[in-house]
């Protein structure tokens, strides 16, 4: 399944990409707007495969004569996956609720550590991953319907509503499925 992770700058998402994926794939600052690209990678989490993409945070910036055309155009991007994922997990810092989530997203609340009494269920990426990993993957499972492991030998495959629609459209055209 395709996880989107979006949400405002400065949310937590690269930080959170990394604890994921377990490396430091993703730049991450406290200046608003690094992410300008989508950044693609496969996380295992329980056994289960996940492609995760970090995406660049919401924000107003100036138009595309400004000088905000590129993190425009990452903006654009973001938003146009969001229409094409599985899952949107959209992250907010634990006490911010100034940002309003996409219809259907998963909204996690970030930075727990920065936040003198975090929400229930409030996680901190950076000063504990593996507690983030934890918890990302039961909501995955959760949201996704998704059990056991990606695949077992003797049993069916796991597709994604997105997937299964993929492979029943190449079938109705003919085409052959790699």
């Amino acid at each position: 399944p395709r996880v989107v992770l979006a949400g405002p700058t400065n949310a937590g998402k690269s930080t959170l990409f990394n604890a994921l994926i377990g490396s430091e794939r993703a730049i991450t600052s406290s200046d608003e707007g690094t992410t300008r690209d989508l950044l693609i990678g496969l996380v295992s989490l329980d056994g289960l495969i996940y492609e995760l993409v970090d995406t660049a945070g919401e924000r107003a910036v100036l138009d595309s004569n400004g000088s905000g055309g590129v993190e425009l155009a990452g903006q654009g991007a973001a938003r146009a996956l969001r229409e094409r994922a599985d899952l949107v997990l959209w992250l907010e810092p634990a006490g911010d609720s100034t940002h309003e989530a996409p219809a259907d997203a998963l909204v996690l609340k970030t930075q727990a550590d920065r936040c003198e009494d975090p929400p229930a269920g409030a996680i901190s990426a950076l000063m504990d991953p593996q507690g983030a990993r934890r918890t990302v993957s039961c909501l995955f499972k959760e949201r996704l319907e998704l059990s056991g492991s990606s695949w077992t030998q003797g049993q069916p495959v796991l597709f994604s509503a997105r997937l299964r629609a993929e492979a029943e459209a190449a079938l109705e055209a003919g085409s052959e499925i790699a």
